[in-house]
């Protein structure tokens, strides 16, 4: 069932790709399922909630490897590491941070580095030691292990009456979370009337929208321009990731009067910063500190 591997020669993506995916397949995991699949999904977090510590700044955002919900109301993550990554501490605390999230609330999470599998149940958090690990050798004797705990009809055996409270949906249909796969920002107007900016698409190459405790929604998008001189400046600007809000608590399905979303950003750009300048496809030097808004 399960191959062999070379773990010295695999790195994050192929325990991915080789181990973690045929296993969820062997436990009857499926994208777009009733035993659904949510990979990679941006979550926001308080500074309290993330599990990486050792950043002085850390950001407030992380990615899930992977979320699997069965019914759409009992959930399960995992965490992927390289196999030359001894599980620490601080990878079982950021795993733990991903299940304990207010819009996740997972009842196990699992940490792997390819070579072994620990699983912890969240209730317990993530200084106690795994209810189960599993070496990859010993994978196909003690699959059964594996099963009694994770497969879709054992966490339906184990919490029949589990209801999964995380709030509103974002709209009908939707969890109150959800994963942008893409789209695009159209610059409709700029208060210097600069021609080349009018009906100038960005594109939105991921991003994640989630409720917030103090009520609202958040998107965080992250963008992609189609030139690298036009990205720099997005860079340079604040707008290749950043954060847009709204106070409306339902996402509107009505296409003539939709949910607005905004943020404001203001930066500064140093004198002697050089500028793209789209009308001659060359760089200009700003001659003084301006202020973005």
């Amino acid at each position: 069932m399960f191959g062999e591997f070379n773990f010295d020669r695999m790195n994050e993506t192929d325990v991915r790709e080789n181990i973690v995916s045929p296993l969820l397949k062997e436990l009857q995991y499926r994208h777009s399922t009733p035993n659904d699949v949510i990979t990679e999904q941006t979550l926001r977090y308080p500074k309290n909630y993330i599990g990486r510590k050792k950043k002085k700044d850390p950001e407030l955002r992380g990615k899930a490897d992977y979320i699997l919900e069965v019914d759409g109301r009992i959930r399960w993550v995992i965490e992927v590491k390289s196999p030359n990554v001894e599980i620490g501490i601080d990878d079982i605390e950021q795993a733990y941070s991903y299940a304990f999230h207010p819009e996740v609330r997972a009842i196990y999470f699992v940490v792997t580095n390819g070579k072994e599998f620990k699983v912890f149940r969240t209730i317990d958090g993530p200084n106690t030691p795994p209810i189960l690990t599993l070496g990859y050798s010993t994978l196909n004797d003690n699959f059964h292990s594996f099963t009694n705990i994770l497969s879709p009809e054992s966490l339906k055996r184990d919490y029949p009456d589990f209801v999964l409270d995380t709030g509103k949906p974002l709209s009908p249909g939707f969890r109150s979370f959800a994963k942008i796969e893409f789209g695009k920002i159209n610059y409709s107007e700029n208060s210097l009337g600069y021609a080349p900016l009018k009906g100038m698409n960005i594109f939105v190459s991921e991003g994640a929208i989630q409720r917030l405790e103090e009520g609202g929604i958040v998107a965080y998008l992250k963008t992609e321009s189609p030139f690298q001189q036009m990205q720099e400046l997005n860079k340079m600007l604040g707008m290749e990731a950043f954060e847009i809000f709204t106070t409306d608590e339902v996402i509107s399905e009505n296409p003539s009067n939709p949910t607005v979303f905004s943020c404001e950003i203001n930066y500064v750009i140093p004198k002697g910063t050089p500028l793209f300048d789209f009308t001659t496809g060359g760089h200009q030097i700003a001659p003084i500190d301006m202020d973005v808004k």
